[in-house]
């Protein structure tokens, strides 16, 4: 079923590719993370997510969205430690928005360190 799906997607994204994604690209390929998010398909998530930073520019602002889709995902899925990880990543690459803060704190709040959540608020 939806592994297929998304080869398909794959495969038809990386045809139409010249490279690079473009924003509206991105804009699609975080939509549907989202929507593997509710499907509890955080593996696919992952595949899309590399997908992404793979043909992006290393410093494209339109990661931020697929960074923020990645730490919902894994929020929703209760690893807070990879959230903060994939969080700190984000901070070498572009800069967060205040969803990815809001993103962090939420798992730093868990992890109950309140050192790191003082210093990104």
């Amino acid at each position: 079923g939806k592994s297929g799906e998304l080869a398909d997607v794959f495969g038809r994204v990386r045809e139409e590719l010249h490279g690079r994604l473009s924003a509206a690209d991105v804009e699609c390929l975080v939509s549907m993370m989202h929507g593997l998010t509710q499907g509890g398909q955080l593996d696919s998530v992952r595949q899309v997510f590399d997908f992404v930073v793979d043909h992006s520019a290393r410093r494209s602002p339109s990661l931020v969205p697929a960074y923020n889709a990645l730490m919902a995902a894994l929020s929703n899925a209760g690893l807070h430690d990879e959230v903060v990880e994939v969080f700190d990543e984000l901070m070498m690459r572009s800069s967060p928005n205040e969803r990815s803060c809001e993103l962090v704190l939420q798992a730093l709040h868990h992890q109950g360190d309140s050192m790191r959540c003082a210093e990104i608020e």
